[in-house]
């Protein structure tokens, strides 16, 4: 019992700790955080935790790395998850303001801060954010708020707490691109990016990369394995080039 009082002690103190230095952060700059060259904006509504990441510069590490590294400069880009949009300034900030992108997100309690974050420019309009899910097979899927922006969930069923959402596939984003121009594609739907490379099938032929965060674990409750994704991806003709994590770069026939 003495142990355990001790860590709740050292919790709360923690928690004291980070509420200082954010208040302080807030009293500096305000909601703007500095993170991978970009700034963003996120409202104390968020939560501690996140907003303490963020001022630490511990956010999606890899995931923005990546997108650094094999998103190229005027490549049109769909996202899907786009949670707050710091990812999504990345993305904006590394194509540049002519090229495309569409964000797509689930969570509506999210959409407003996304799109606040993800368009560096709204005079150009080639920023997009969709209030959506993907999903196949109906048009509509409940969508389950969790205790922070990165762990709601998206489910085919509808009852409880679930709010009805609209399902989009990603053929159908991509078609709201140029046509026949290559797209690049960067998610993160805990576990859904399963159903989108095993329905798809003629929008990669148009892939140049994709940066795609797995979820193991949900995997795992459909009675699937990691390398079973992994064969997934090379039965549509892709090419997974390197790995950070659960992040992958995978490369599609138009790259160049």
């Amino acid at each position: 019992m003495e142990t355990v009082g001790r860590c709740g002690v050292t919790m709360r103190f923690i928690d004291i700790r980070r509420n200082i230095q954010l208040e302080l952060h807030r009293l500096i700059r305000g909601p703007s955080f500095a993170i991978h060259g970009v700034s963003v904006e996120v409202p104390r509504s968020v939560g501690i935790e996140l907003r303490y990441n963020l001022m630490r510069e511990r956010y999606e590490n890899d995931e923005a790395e990546l997108i650094r590294k094999h998103v190229s400069r005027g490549c049109n880009v769909v996202e899907l998850g786009g949670s707050l949009g710091i990812v999504s300034r990345v993305i904006r900030d590394t194509i540049g303001p002519g090229a495309i992108h569409i964000v797509v997100e689930a969570n509506p309690d999210l959409v407003e801060i996304c799109a606040q974050n993800a368009i560096l420019e709204p005079r150009t309009g080639n920023t997009q954010v969709i209030n959506a899910a993907v999903a196949y097979g109906q048009d509509e899927v409940s969508f389950r708020p969790g205790h922070n922006a990165h762990v709601g969930k998206v489910s085919a069923e509808f009852g409880g707490e679930g709010i009805s959402v609209a399902a989009v596939t990603l053929g159908a984003l991509v078609g709201m691109l140029p046509e026949e121009k290559p797209f690049c594609l960067v998610s993160d739907i805990e576990g859904a990016e399963w159903d989108l490379f095993e329905k798809e099938e003629e929008v990669f032929s148009r892939l140049d990369c994709a940066i795609v965060e797995i979820h193991p674990g949900e995997f795992e409750k459909r009675g699937e394995a990691n390398n079973a994704f992994f064969s997934l991806i090379a039965r549509k003709g892709l090419k997974v080039v390197e790995e950070r994590a659960n992040v992958l770069v995978i490369k599609g026939p138009a790259a160049p």
